[in-house]
């Protein structure tokens, strides 16, 4: 897994952290209490940290939560201001399986919440098996409910404003985002960038390349791990997205040259996303590698977030 921080995205309101690794090779979650243990998305702590170049109208933690009985952590920023906000989800990046690791160094940290705004809460999940967060890596299934899981945490404490809950995710985060904005209705916009797309999207698009040598390692890792493709099956439906629940606004950033996420998977799963939500883009940027951090990227984020009012 390689880790890179994305440089600083400027927004009209507030400077943005994007956060990737690679994607290596309800409204509410149902779900909220595993068999005889705690309760999903309470928290343990929420301890004051310092972040540099923070307005002083915004104050930033570390929270503890509880996530499928383990130990999560998240990093916040809240202004100081009471009131009702808008929610930012920021997912990180990581491995695209479930891995028997624990603590992996994170490409996010508390310093992601550098430049946050005082207009909208932030949080940016640290999935179990990442960084100080307990368990070990759980695959895509699995980290979306550890967000899940860290919005309902900052809802029991802080007012979110309702249905305003902003996803954006980097990698593997961008699966994530993604797969949230299928399973809950409170989702206002959705900023893939250098998306994962899950497994049935990007299984259908591999098996339908395999002379191509992208595709084809795609095709042979996932096989690897999940036996032979059969997207209806349990296995390999817990590891996908259902595009067709996806309604809120969603953009689609990719780099053409991305040596992580080939710029054809996001574009099949484009294709298959517009059928059902109109309100859905893609911008594939000339020469940009994973994460898209060059100018014209930066400037299609910045425009995504005037236009959708985040």
């Amino acid at each position: 897994m390689t880790r890179k921080l994305i440089g600083n995205i400027t927004t009209s309101l507030c400077v943005i952290s994007l956060v990737t690794g690679c994607a290596v090779n309800s409204s509410k979650v149902a779900d909220t209490k595993p068999t005889n243990g705690h309760v999903n998305g309470t928290v343990i702590s929420i301890t004051p940290i310092k972040v540099p170049d923070t307005s002083p109208n915004v104050k930033t933690f570390k929270m503890m939560y509880w996530s499928d009985n383990t130990r999560t952590v998240a990093y916040m920023s809240v202004p100081i201001k009471s009131g009702s906000y808008p929610l930012l989800v920021n997912c990180h990046g990581g491995f695209s399986f479930a891995m028997q690791e624990t603590h992996v160094p994170s490409p996010a940290n508390q310093d992601t919440l550098e430049g946050a705004s005082s207009t909208f809460i932030q949080v940016v999940p640290e999935y179990r098996g990442y960084d100080d967060s307990d368990g070990t890596v759980p695959g895509l299934d699995g980290e979306t409910l550890d967000t899940n899981n860290a919005i309902k945490a900052v809802e029991s404490h802080y007012h979110v404003k309702p249905d305003h809950i902003d996803l954006l995710g980097t990698s593997m985060g961008g699966a994530v985002v993604l797969k949230l904005a299928s399973e809950r209705t409170d989702i206002h916009s959705v900023l893939a960038v250098s998306p994962f797309v899950g497994w049935d999207s990007m299984g259908e698009w591999a098996k339908n390349n395999l002379k191509n040598p992208a595709a084809s390692k795609w095709y042979n890792d996932m096989t690897t791990v999940y036996g032979p493709f059969k997207p209806s099956s349990p296995k390999y439906q817990a590891v996908s997205i259902d595009y067709t629940k996806i309604h809120a606004p969603t953009l689609l950033l990719q780099g053409t040259a991305d040596p992580t996420v080939p710029w054809q998977s996001v574009q099949f799963f484009y294709n298959e996303l517009k059928h059902t939500n109109k309100n859905t883009h893609l911008i594939l940027v000339p020469g940009a590698g994973h994460g898209v951090h060059d100018k014209a990227g930066q400037n299609d984020i910045n425009q995504w977030y005037v236009e959708t009012g985040m």
